[in-house]
């Protein structure tokens, strides 16, 4: 089982190439300004080729962006404290100075990393594990859109589902390789089967799994979506770090 010091590492790591910066970088508390650059290895999201994506991890932030940004962000916001820096004034400047441009804030999303010191956890529900050629079957169940995504820049690697006693599924979690060492996890829970904490136990078993496997699994949601942070919580995971990435106005 992997520690929460490596934990962080594998994640640091990851941002790092992510975000075109040093890996030192990710212990300072100041802020860094990079080059927005296409790096191997990095993860492959909507953002991809963004004008600007912003990591805020521990006490600093990462401006990655487009050289025409560097003048504007190193003027305005580079000695920021990071600990406010997504305060709505300061996301609205930013928008404001890039509707100008053509482009707008995206997305505001928190990440969740797994803390691994936790007891072997036996769910009150029958389980069914899906390895990877096993998901296949669950392509085009508008059910599990959360859970398997099927796409081939992070496949579905590992799922699992919750059954009642009549062998009806009640939810289902999914893993996808977004880079080597880091897993993203998905969670559906059935309308019917909602508030019973099945989304947090399925949660639960799938991170250890693949904290069992030598992977470090992490929990994506957007910051206004309680019911998905309380989730990620009482499944035994932790804020890892918060980012924003902008898009086009006309996409």
């Amino acid at each position: 089982m992997l520690s929460k010091k490596e934990v962080l590492n594998y994640a640091k790591l990851q941002l790092a190439k992510d975000y075109n910066c040093q890996l030192e970088d990710l212990n300072k508390t100041t802020n860094t300004l990079s080059k927005n650059l296409s790096i191997d290895g990095r993860r492959i999201y909507e953002g991809e080729g963004a004008l600007l994506k912003i990591l805020c991890f521990g006490s600093c932030a990462v401006f990655t962006a487009s050289e025409i940004l560097h003048p504007y962000l190193q003027e305005n916001f580079l000695k920021r404290n990071s600990s406010w820096l997504f305060d709505f004034q300061n996301l609205r400047a930013i928008d404001k100075y890039l509707s100008g441009r053509g482009h707008e804030i995206g997305e505001l999303s928190v990440f969740y990393l797994p803390n691994p010191d936790q007891e072997v956890y036996e769910p009150p529900f029958k389980v069914k594990w899906f390895e990877k050629d096993d998901i296949e079957a669950f392509r085009g169940d508008e059910r599990f859109q959360e859970a398997y995504i099927f796409d081939p820049d992070c496949p579905d690697v590992l799922g699992i589902g919750a059954y009642d006693e009549d062998g009806q599924i009640m939810g289902m979690a999914g893993a996808t390789s977004d880079t080597d060492r880091l897993y993203q996890i998905g969670i559906d829970v059935i309308d019917a089967y909602r508030h019973k904490g099945i989304g947090a136990s399925l949660v639960r078993l799938l991170k250890n799994e693949l904290l069992s496997r030598g992977i470090v699994p992490f929990y994506k949601t957007s910051v206004s979506h309680m019911t998905s942070r309380n989730v990620a919580i009482n499944a035994g995971f932790f804020p890892g770090w918060t980012e924003v990435y902008t898009r086009n106005i006309k996409e």
